[in-house]
């Protein structure tokens, strides 16, 4: 089990390359929703990504860890910078 949030940092920054694009996400406790995922923003992809977890990989990969987690004390609202354009992204993978 997670601990209390009031234990913890309200705030965590993490660096990652979420669609090989160098993204960051900032993950923000939500002490009284517990195993819940919010997708508050995103930056920089012109309005192309959604914000239901259920369909974008940062919700989905946080409601995963949440499972691996076990019982939790609370939930996660996540906010995304895309630091590559998207269209530009998948036009390099061509």
């Amino acid at each position: 089990m997670l601990p209390h949030p009031e234990g913890l940092h309200a705030y965590w920054s993490v660096r990652a390359n979420l669609q090989g694009g160098g993204d960051v996400v900032v993950a923000r406790v939500l002490p009284d929703k517990p195993g819940q995922v919010v997708i508050d923003k995103i930056d920089g992809d012109n309005g192309r990504l959604t914000l239901d977890p259920t369909k974008n990989c940062i919700g989905i990969a946080a409601y995963e860890t949440l499972k691996l987690l076990g019982s939790v004390s609370c939930g996660v609202s996540l906010t995304l910078q895309k630091v590559r354009d998207t269209e530009q992204w998948a036009e390099d993978r061509k």
